[in-house]
């Protein structure tokens, strides 16, 4: 207001921006984009969209509490803030009850279209009409204090000396509101997949996250046969891997937080990057053995689609077949390769070392596109919507290489290689502005977790296992030799028989 207008206003900020403003605010922001999903689709599906809002209502709540004592307690002489909680936590409650109710009712989860019941209903209207409140009060403080002579640059005399700010721990609060965010993000993709009837799809499916999915049942029973959807494992590879962003961001937060503002990524692109975040020690030591489970993940993916490429050969080209199988096999390989970017890392004191990190994480976005640019040429037909999500997917992957490669071909080419740490120090200046590549890259890793979402449909791999007692693998290879000698001898084809009787040894 003091920059676009002149005013100010005598009530200041008292709470830590990093951990409380700032993901007091993205969470706010998630609330009311759910609450403008629930006014465009009615109160259908509210029980499946609550296990998202209750749980981030509850936190938003309970977040408010530490710095409850505020500036509306201040005015009123009352616990406002302290009442507003109290009321948010009781809805909420209230709320969980009503989700309890229409699952007795129903005896179970009840479907996804059905129409909440009032217990339910009312507690998104009581809890959307509580968390609108607090902005309304605060632009109404703003109007009745619009021409105070307030000077900018004098700070609350009660700031800095609440609970958030003596945690001193400021990215932890960048890091919760990005996640809040992210969390939002998917799940306006969570309606849109419901919407289209492929739940399945969804990022918040009533099944659980895909990683869940896989770990409740890890081996298959034997002699029935079940079906394998190559795309879940490929959604349990991304989960792998915005787990180990969350958590490297994390640990970094907490034990080294000074690579923010001291790292030459930041320093080459302007911004901080993802790989920031697991490129230092401590988090490097979580993040290794959480990629190496993304690269079986993926070679999982890459057995079980090629399994079904095989199988659909012949309703597929020559060059179709080719893409997807080579794709396939070249995707699997190189991320069995990809935790080496742990190895070889960005630092001031190796500029070689530097750029290999950032040649090998381009090179991995064209392999990626690879892999997906397989599915989507295999499909016989696609929808509007795949057809959005890969074109922008597209032109992010082409575009994201060409202005990084340009960030780093213009970054200090005066210097030698062993006069780059001497300016570790400098405001970063590259030649593309940094808003530019940061949204290509955030964008990129954002279309990335929509891949699933948007994949064309493709059948699954219906498999069976059994197990012979009767038989070993030594005697099926024998057996094998034996058959494959006859049919050389007749000129004549014979399958091979798995395992053979002993009886027929003693005749």
């Amino acid at each position: 207001l003091f920059r676009a207008f002149n005013i100010t206003s005598e009530y200041k900020l008292q709470a830590a921006k990093d951990l409380f403003i700032l993901p007091h605010t993205a969470m706010g922001v998630c609330l009311e984009v759910m609450f403008i999903f629930a006014l465009c689709m009615g109160n259908r599906g509210l029980y499946e969209h609550s296990k998202i809002l209750l749980p981030m209502t509850a936190i938003f709540a309970i977040h408010i509490l530490p710095v409850a004592g505020g500036i509306p307690d201040t005015l009123t002489g009352l616990p406002v803030n302290q009442v507003l909680v109290a009321l948010l936590l009781l809805a909420t409650a209230t709320g969980a009850f009503g989700m309890y109710r229409d699952y007795n009712a129903n005896g179970g989860e009840p479907p996804t279209r059905q129409r909440a019941g009032r217990l339910l209903f009312w507690s998104w209207i009581t809890i959307s009409v509580l968390v609108n409140l607090a902005p309304i009060g605060e632009w109404g403080m703003l109007l009745t204090s619009w021409n105070s002579k307030a000077s900018p640059d004098v700070p609350n005399p009660l700031s800095g000396r609440d609970f958030y700010s003596k945690l001193n721990c400021p990215w932890l609060g960048r890091i919760g509101a990005m996640f809040a965010l992210f969390n939002i993000f998917m799940y306006a993709f969570d309606v849109y997949a419901e919407e289209r009837g492929a739940r399945w799809r969804s990022p918040f499916s009533r099944d659980g996250p895909a990683l869940w999915q896989l770990a409740r049942m890890p081996y298959p029973n034997v002699d029935n046969n079940f079906y394998q959807m190559p795309e879940r494992w490929l959604e349990a590879t991304g989960e792998c891997f915005v787990l180990c962003i969350g958590v490297s961001w994390l640990v970094t937060a907490m034990f080294n937080p000074g690579i923010f503002r001291d790292n030459i990524l930041r320093s080459i692109v302007g911004y901080n990057n993802l790989c920031v975040g697991f490129d230092s020690v401590p988090a490097r030591y979580v993040a290794m053995p959480l990629l190496v489970m993304q690269a079986v993940l993926a070679a999982r993916y890459s057995y079980l689609d090629t399994i079904r490429l095989k199988a659909t050969r012949s309703y597929l080209t020559w060059w179709q077949f080719q893409l997807g199988y080579w794709a396939n096999t070249i995707f699997a390989v190189w991320m069995a390769c990809f935790p080496m970017l742990l190895v070889i890392t960005a630092e001031f004191d190796s500029w070689m070392s530097t750029k290999i990190h950032l040649f090998l994480f381009m090179a991995t976005l064209f392999i990626m596109w690879m892999m997906l640019a397989g599915n989507v040429i295999e499909a016989p037909e696609l929808e509007f919507g795949t057809k959005v999500w890969f074109g922008l997917f597209t032109f992010h992957t082409f575009m994201l290489p060409v202005v990084g490669t340009i960030d780093v071909l213009s970054f200090h080419p005066e210097l030698t290689p062993d006069q780059i740490p001497s300016i570790r120090y400098e405001y970063p200046h590259p030649p593309i502005p940094w808003p530019v590549v940061a949204y290509l890259d955030y964008g990129l890793f954002m279309l990335l977790m929509l891949t699933v979402v948007f994949l064309p449909e493709a059948p699954p791999v219906e498999t069976r296992m059994k197990v012979d007692m009767n038989t070993t693998f030594g005697k099926i290879i024998s057996q094998e030799e034996v058959e494959e000698s006859d049919s050389s001898a007749s000129g004549d084809y014979k399958l091979a028989v798995c395992g053979y009787d002993d009886d027929d040894d003693d005749d």
